[in-house]
């Protein structure tokens, strides 16, 4: 019963699947002087995108190096590692 309850939804589904969405006509608009009723109106194009200029030079990037003179060598670095990296 149960295998006939699936196969009979599965048949449903794929008929309901097949058939064409309702396409109303109200609401459609003649396209221009030339068009005739009944024919939908014509699509506008979107509006075009402003032209971007390239930077005349590129950003600068820091230089984010270790820097190994700013090592405080008199702290060890086992009880205060902060101060011996940060100096």
């Amino acid at each position: 019963m149960l295998k006939l309850m699936v196969i009979a939804s599965f048949v449903a589904g794929a008929a309901l699947a097949q058939t064409p969405p309702n396409s109303s006509k109200t609401g459609t608009q003649p396209a221009g002087p030339n068009a005739k009723p009944g024919q939908p109106a014509a699509p506008t194009a979107p509006p075009p995108v402003p032209q971007q200029t390239p930077a005349a030079t590129p950003a600068k990037i820091p230089d984010l190096r270790f820097d190994p003179k700013l090592i405080d060598k008199s702290v060890d670095p086992c009880v205060d590692f902060y101060q011996y990296a940060c100096g």
